[in-house]
């Protein structure tokens, strides 16, 4: 089999091209991303469920898994039982 696809495509045919680039449609809106970070340091406390529905009540609509989603791209989600630590360190307060 390696040998028909270096004859067909040569070697590059054999390189791994299984890696796809972020689809950035899906993302929301980057003033919606700067307020779930804003909450995510506000209101450290506040799971990601938590946080969809305080942005549900005002209207705007994020998934709990789009919340999470922000929080990893902006390294604000810890493993920390009293919230976001890494985001409260940053920001100068100490919570506990």
């Amino acid at each position: 089999m390696q040998a028909n696809a270096v004859e067909d495509g040569g070697v590059e045919a054999l390189f791994e091209r299984t890696r796809r680039k972020p689809d950035l449609a899906n993302r929301v809106d980057e003033v919606i991303e700067q307020a779930v970070i804003k909450s995510a340091t506000d209101f450290p406390a506040y799971g990601q469920a938590r946080t969809s529905n305080e942005f549900r009540k005002l209207g705007v609509f994020v998934s709990p898994s789009g919340v999470r989603s922000i929080w990893l791209r902006h390294d604000l989600a810890n493993p920390c039982p009293a919230g976001h630590c890494a985001a409260m360190s940053r920001k100068g307060s100490s919570f506990a």
